[in-house]
């Protein structure tokens, strides 16, 4: 009974933390395709966030890296694969800062 509990545990940790990630790298994708969104105006991002390493994207990508270690761990734990939509919630929440990492996501007007 109790793995049963601990196993429905780490699985729900593991969807809120790429939940989380997800929906800070789809604001965050939100706000760069489109700058004059309502979405940026309501959050009061600063004009940099959204160009690099800022602490959100900081945060969306331990987020998904924490994600797809939950699901990695209870794959092998369990011996039954890997969660399905922690992967996909951590794909999600790794792709804004693979975009820094890629170069997709860099400043328009480079230099100072």
């Amino acid at each position: 009974m109790s793995d049963l509990k601990t196993s429905t545990q780490g699985n729900i940790g593991g969807l809120i933390v790429g939940l989380a990630g997800a929906g800070i790298s789809i604001m965050l994708w939100i706000v760069k395709i489109n700058p004059d969104s309502d979405l940026a105006k309501r959050l009061d991002l600063p004009p940099g966030a959204t160009t690099g390493w800022s602490g959100l994207a900081v945060v969306a990508a331990i987020c998904g890296g924490v994600a797809l270690l939950f699901a990695i761990v209870r794959g092998l734990v369990n011996k039954r694969g890997i969660t399905g939509l922690t992967v996909l919630l951590s794909i999600i929440a790794l792709s804004f800062p693979a975009g820094i990492v890629l170069g997709a996501v860099v400043p328009q007007h480079p230099g100072p």
